[in-house]
C-alpha cells in the first residue's frame, strides 16, 4: 500500500484525537452547569471503556471510546462486529462491539449509572455490505446509520430483549448478538444496548481545538490569542495526566485551574524577607499591638510609622515569619542591602510599580490558594485583566477566602517612601492602593514608611484623621536592646567595658536605631570605651543622624583634595549597584589620577557607613544612599556625568559583571546617550544576560524601554529598530 501524508503509519493523530476529546470534557467541567465531577484520560478501567471517562456529581458515568481517521472514512456495520486482535492478547479476537460489552459488563457494578459511547470523526455508513471472506454463508449487513437508528428505537420501546426483532435483517442481528454473549442474561443485554450510543460525523482533529479555544475564551472572556496559549497549556497538562507520571488517574477542574494558571512573566523579587537578629524586646510590644489590632480593632488600615533605620522592615518581617502568622500576603517595595550579594538592589526599582505590584499580589494568591484555585475562581493569567480588575479580584477572593476561613484577610507592604521617592507618583502603587472605606470589611492592611510628614505623595487618606486608619510609631531603641547588640556585637571588650560601651551609645544615639546601630560599628574600631567616646564625639553622633553623614563625609572631601570628585564619588554609591573597590574606583575615575593606594584610604575613612569585605565595600544601610543621592541630585550634570562614567567603566571592562548586563544601558540613557544602546544590546548581551541569571522578564522591560524611546525619537533610527528586532527575536528563542 502507498502511504501518503495523511496516511502513514505512526503519525499521532489518533493519540492527540483521543486527548482533545478529553480536554473537551476537562474545560466543560469549568461550567458548573456541566455538572461534571471529574474527567480521566486513559482510565484504570476495562479496555474499550478506557479512553475518557466523564464522572458526573450525581456520579453517573460516560465511558468514551474514540475512533479516528485521517482520511474521509465510514463507520460501518462491519467495523463493530469484525473480530480484532486484542491488545492484550494477540490469540484473543474481539470485535468492536463485543469488546465494550464485555468490558462494561464487567464494570457496570461499579458504578452508579455508566453509559458507553463510541465517539468519531467518521460518518455512519448508509451502504449495504456483505460479511467478508472466509464465510459459508455471506451475511447482509445493514447500513449502520438506519439500522442504528432503528435498534435505538426499538430497545428504548422494549421491556425485554427477546422483543427486539429484526425481519429484514435477521442475519445480521444475530451477527450482532453474538457479540453480546459475555453478558450473561438477557435484562442486562437490553440495558446494554439502551446505554450504547454511536455519535459519527463528529469534528476533526482542528476543528476539535478550534470548539476548545472557543469554550476557553467564553468561559474566561478572553482572546483568540490567549486562548491559543491556554490550549498549549492543556496540551502540557498531558504530559502528566496520561503518562506513568500521574499519581491519580482523576482529573478535577483544581487541576485544570491549576494547569491553565500561569507563572507571569514579571520581574521575579524576593518578599521572604527574614528578620535580622538580634530582634530587638522593645518591638515585642509593638508586634503584640499590631497583631491584636489587626485582627480586632475597627481600623482598616494600619500605618507603621518610623524615621530610617528604626527597625519598620524588620518588625513587617517578624511579624511574617511567625509560626502561624496572621499576615497572609506580604509585599516589600524594596529589599535591604544585603554586602554578600553580588548586585545590589536599587533604593527605587520596578517593586515600586503599579503593574508589578498588583501582579505580585495576585500571584502570591495563587500560591496561597493552590489546590483551591477553582473554588474561588482566581485569575489563570494576570494579563486578562485590567489593573482595576487586578484590583478588584484581588479583594474579592480575600474578601471569600477570609469569610470561608473565618479571620480577617491581611496584607502587609513594606517601603512607601521608597515608591514616594520614584519620581513619577501616577506610576507607582500608591495611588491605587484600595481607599479604607473601599476595603471588605474581611480585609486589612499594613502599611509601613517613613513619617507622613516628610513625603506629600503618600495617599491622601494617610493625612486624614479617621477611626478607620491607625497610625503606629516604632518607639526608640531601648537600653536593654543596646545592651543586647552590644554583647552580640561587641565581643572584643570584657564584659564591664561592654556595659560601659552601652551606656555611651544610649546617652550619644538618643533613641536613634539607625545612630545606635552605627555607634556599635565604631566601637569595632576602637580598643577601649574612652578612644570610643572621643570618635563619637568628632562624628558628632547623635539622635541626628543627617549631622553624623555630614561629618563623615566633609572629613573625607577635604583629605580628598580634589574639586568635585567628591560629587561623583557620592554617586558612584547612590547609582552602582556593585560592591566597590579602591581598584574599581581607580579605573571608574581614571582621569583623576587618584592612586589605588589613596582611594583605599578614603574608603576606609568611610566606614562605618561602608562595610568592607575583603577589599569590597558595601554600604551599611540603605539610609546612606539617600543622602548620597541628595548630594549629587542638587546638579543634574554632575548626575549625567557620573553615569556616564559608570557605563564607560562597563563597556571598558572584558569580564562583564551582573551589574553590566543589567545597568549599562539604564546608564546610557540615564547619561544622554541613548543612540549608543545599539553597540551594547545585541543578540550575544541577550544571551549572556540571560546566562548571568537576568530574568527575560527583566531583559523584556529594558527592550520595552528601548523601544519606547526609538518609536518616540525625532528620526526613527532604522539601525536601532533592527538592533531591537533582533534582541526580541534573541529573548522570543528562550
Amino acid at each position: 500500500m502507498k502511504y501518503t501524508a495523511d496516511t502513514k503509519p505512526g503519525m499521532a493523530d489518533p493519540y492527540w484525537y483521543e486527548w482533545s476529546v478529553g480536554q473537551s470534557y476537562l474545560v466543560d467541567m469549568l461550567n458548573p452547569d456541566s455538572h461534571i465531577k471529574y474527567v480521566e484520560l486513559q482510565a484504570n478501567v476495562q479496555l474499550g471503556l478506557d479512553d475518557v471517562v466523564i464522572t458526573y456529581d450525581d456520579e453517573k458515568t460516560r465511558f468514551i471510546q474514540v475512533k479516528h481517521t485521517r482520511v474521509d472514512d465510514t463507520l460501518n456495520f462491519g467495523d463493530l462486529v469484525s473480530a480484532q486482535k486484542s491488545e492484550n492478547d494477540t490469540l484473543l479476537h474481539c470485535s468492536l462491539l463485543g469488546e465494550l460489552a464485555r468490558s462494561w459488563n464487567i464494570e457496570k457494578d461499579k458504578y452508579e449509572d455508566s453509559e458507553v459511547y463510541i465517539y468519531t470523526n467518521r460518518k455512519a455508513g448508509v451502504k449495504a455490505s456483505a460479511a467478508g471472506k472466509g464465510r459459508k454463508i455471506k451475511i447482509k449487513r445493514p447500513p449502520l446509520k438506519y439500522f442504528w437508528s432503528e435498534l435505538q428505537e426499538k430497545a428504548e420501546q422494549a421491556n425485554s430483549f427477546s422483543d427486539l426483532d429484526f425481519p429484514k435483517n435477521e442475519e445480521a442481528w444475530k451477527e450482532w448478538c453474538e457479540q453480546l454473549a459475555c453478558i450473561e442474561n438477557d435484562e442486562d443485554k437490553l440495558l446494554f444496548l439502551k446505554k450504547l450510543h454511536i455519535e459519527t460525523d463528529k469534528e476533526s482533529l482542528e476543528a476539535l481545538a478550534d470548539s476548545i479555544k472557543h469554550k476557553l475564551q467564553a468561559f474566561f472572556n478572553i482572546t483568540e490569542e490567549a486562548s491559543d496559549f491556554m490550549l498549549g497549556k492543556l496540551d502540557h497538562a498531558l504530559r502528566e495526566w496520561t503518562t506513568s507520571r500521574r499519581s491519580n488517574a482523576k482529573i478535577s477542574k483544581e487541576n485544570v485551574y491549576s494547569a491553565l494558571s500561569v507563572a507571569e512573566e514579571t520581574i521575579s523579587y524576593n518578599h521572604d524577607l527574614i528578620p535580622v537578629s538580634p530582634f530587638f524586646s522593645s518591638r515585642q510590644e509593638l508586634v503584640s499591638r499590631l497583631e491584636t489590632d489587626l485582627l480586632n480593632s475597627g481600623a482598616k488600615i494600619l500605618f507603621l510609622s518610623g524615621v530610617p533605620g528604626t527597625g519598620k522592615t524588620n518588625v513587617i518581617s517578624h511579624l511574617c515569619s511567625k509560626k502561624n502568622s496572621i499576615i497572609d500576603i506580604r509585599y516589600y517595595a524594596y529589599e535591604p542591602i544585603d554586602p554578600a550579594k553580588e548586585y545590589l538592589p536599587l533604593d527605587v526599582s520596578d517593586r515600586v510599580k503599579k503593574e508589578v505590584f498588583w501582579n505580585t499580589l495576585l500571584s502570591q494568591t495563587r500560591e496561597l490558594l493552590a489546590g483551591h484555585l477553582y473554588q474561588y475562581k482566581v485569575p489563570v493569567s494576570n494579563a486578562f485583566l485590567t489593573l482595576e480588575g487586578k484590583e478588584n479580584e484581588f479583594l474579592r477572593i480575600a474578601s471569600e477566602y477570609a469569610s470561608d476561613r473565618k479571620r480577617t484577610f491581611i496584607i502587609a507592604i513594606d517601603g512607601l517612601d521608597h515608591a514616594a521617592r520614584a519620581g513619577v507618583i501616577e506610576d507607582t502603587f500608591l495611588r491605587t492602593l484600595p481607599r479604607p472605606e473601599n476595603l471588605p470589611d474581611n480585609v486589612k492592611i499594613l502599611i509601613a514608611g517613613q513619617p507622613k510628614e516628610d513625603y506629600s505623595d503618600y495617599p491622601d487618606w494617610l493625612y486624614t484623621a479617621s477611626d478607620i486608619v491607625k497610625e503606629y510609631i516604632v518607639p526608640d531603641i531601648q537600653p536593654s536592646d543596646i545592651d543586647n547588640l552590644v554583647e552580640e556585637k561587641c565581643k572584643h571588650f570584657d564584659a564591664s567595658n561592654r556595659k560601659i560601651i552601652s551606656n555611651i551609645i544610649c546617652r550619644y544615639a538618643g533613641g536613634n536605631t539607625l545612630a545606635a546601630i552605627f555607634a556599635v560599628h565604631e566601637a569595632l574600631n576602637c580598643q577601649d570605651p574612652a578612644s570610643f567616646e572621643e570618635e563619637l564625639k568628632v562624628r558628632k553622633l547623635s539622635g541626628n543622624i543627617q549631622e553624623y553623614y555630614h561629618t563623615i563625609w566633609e572629613d573625607v572631601k577635604r583629605k580628598m583634595q580634589v574639586p568635585f570628585v567628591d560629587y561623583k564619588m557620592a554617586g558612584v554609591f547612590a547609582f552602582f549597584n556593585e560592591p566597590i573597590s579602591a581598584r574599581k574606583l581607580s579605573m571608574i575615575f581614571r582621569e583623576e589620577g587618584i592612586s589605588v593606594s589613596s582611594w583605599n584610604n578614603i574608603l576606609k575613612a568611610l566606614r562605618p557607613l561602608l562595610m568592607e569585605n575583603n577589599g569590597l565595600y558595601t554600604i551599611l544601610h540603605n539610609d546612606v544612599r539617600v543622602y548620597l543621592s541628595g548630594i549629587i541630585g542638587r546638579d543634574q550634570n554632575h548626575v549625567k556625568e557620573v553615569y556616564s562614567g559608570l557605563a564607560d567603566y562597563y563597556i571598558s571592562q572584558d569580564e562583564k559583571s551582573i551589574g553590566y548586563y543589567r545597568d549599562v544601558i539604564r546608564f546610557l540613557i540615564s547619561a544622554n546617550r541613548f543612540s549608543e544602546f545599539a553597540s551594547v544590546y545585541t543578540p550575544e548581551y541577550i544571551i549572556n544576560a540571560y546566562v548571568n541569571g537576568v530574568d527575560l522578564s527583566e531583559l523584556t522591560s529594558i527592550s520595552n524601554e528601548l523601544i519606547h524611546n526609538v518609536i518616540n525619537a525625532d528620526e526613527l533610527d532604522w539601525d536601532n529598530l533592527r538592533s531591537l528586532s533582533l534582541g526580541y527575536l534573541t529573548i522570543e528563542s528562550f
